[in-house]
């Protein structure tokens, strides 16, 4: 690592103390000798583009200072491009899922600190396309912890702005809690392959649910252990259907995940596999859906709407990770 770029939300969040800690994490890297661009993001949606003129000026690490949405973005940049410039994280949003999984501290200049003895290591992450809500225009999107369609896509859609600012993580609790409202959940079709080596979707079962996660991580913070056999090594999902329309059993299961409980539900399926289509039901299946729009999101960002098909883009992109 020679000249790394750091990029940064300057108006998210509280501004005064993580412009301070991105100050304090440059000095950290240039008191190990190494050369710092910072670069503030003009508005949402500029930082993969933000990120290729930092490669292109000589940058050969991209650090995402901010949440799981500020590294969804910087990744759209690096999976797109297929570089070996390999991405490091600045915690400092609500989630920061990523940070966890690779047992980085939440203090972000102790966070950097650690990352200077991290190795660059290529690897695998997920793939989305979906259908845009209001073009129906195709969206291609790149993500390394989670995509999520149905009652999870809902949530963080209904999430408003003010709403996160004011209530941080629980924000995403209240809307859950206002969906379980609902007498009956919104469903959709699942397909998924043959085998979980298949590389094509087609031709394998179809399962009614009204929530798919194809997960790269085990852990999501006060959500739980949705996923506990997925991992970022490995070069597939741990795909999570929930297979009920009971707000009750739905909700029920959250809390098993939330509590740490035993995974063992026949609401609730998981299995391995590396593609998974998701797909509205038929015309005449839909007289429970109340007109429900079915929504798509990764890495918490919310993206569009069904149809929807995922699938690991092997050696995408590359990260500092620990050694082991």
């Amino acid at each position: 690592m020679r000249k790394a770029a750091i990029l940064f939300n300057p108006a998210s969040g509280n501004q005064k103390r993580n412009l301070e800690s991105v100050n304090t994490a440059a000095d950290v890297l240039r008191s190990c000798g190494i050369s710092v661009r910072l670069v503030p993001t003009f508005a949402a949606g500029t930082a993969p583009e933000q990120t290729d003129e930092a490669i292109a000026n000589g940058c050969d690490t991209v650090f995402a200072a901010g949440g799981d949405g500020t590294m969804f973005e910087v990744l759209q940049s690096l999976a797109a491009r297929h570089t070996p410039i390999p991405m490091g994280l600045i915690p400092l949003g609500t989630g920061n899922v990523l940070a966890e999984a690779l047992h980085l501290p939440r203090d972000p200049v102790e966070a950097v600190r650690k990352q200077v003895h991290y190795l660059p290591r290529r690897i695998d992450c997920g793939r989305v396309e979906c259908a845009d809500e209001k073009t129906g225009s195709n969206i291609v999107r790149y993500f390394t912890l989670m995509c999520g369609i149905g009652m999870d896509a809902e949530m963080l859609h209904r999430t408003q702005g003010m709403a996160k600012r004011m209530l941080g993580e629980n924000a995403y609790h209240w809307s859950a809690l206002q969906l379980m409202s609902r007498f009956r959940l919104p469903q959709f079709l699942a397909q998924l392959p043959s085998a979980a080596t298949d590389r094509e979707v087609f031709g394998g079962p179809r399962i009614k649910v009204s929530q798919a996660c194809a997960c790269r991580v085990a852990n999501f913070r006060k959500a739980g252990r949705i996923a506990p056999g997925a991992s970022l090594l490995r070069d597939d999902f741990q795909l999570v259907l929930y297979k009920t329309a009971s707000p009750l059993s739905y909700f029920r299961e959250a809390m098993f995940t939330v509590f740490g409980a035993e995974h063992g539900s026949a609401d609730v399926e998981r299995r391995h596999g590396r593609e998974m289509a998701c797909l509205s039901l038929a015309q005449e299946d839909l007289k429970d859906n109340l007109g429900s729009i079915i929504r798509v999101e990764a890495d918490g960002e919310v993206l569009g709407t069904l149809p929807a098909r995922i699938s690991i883009q092997p050696y995408a992109f590359s990260l500092l990770m620990p050694e082991n």
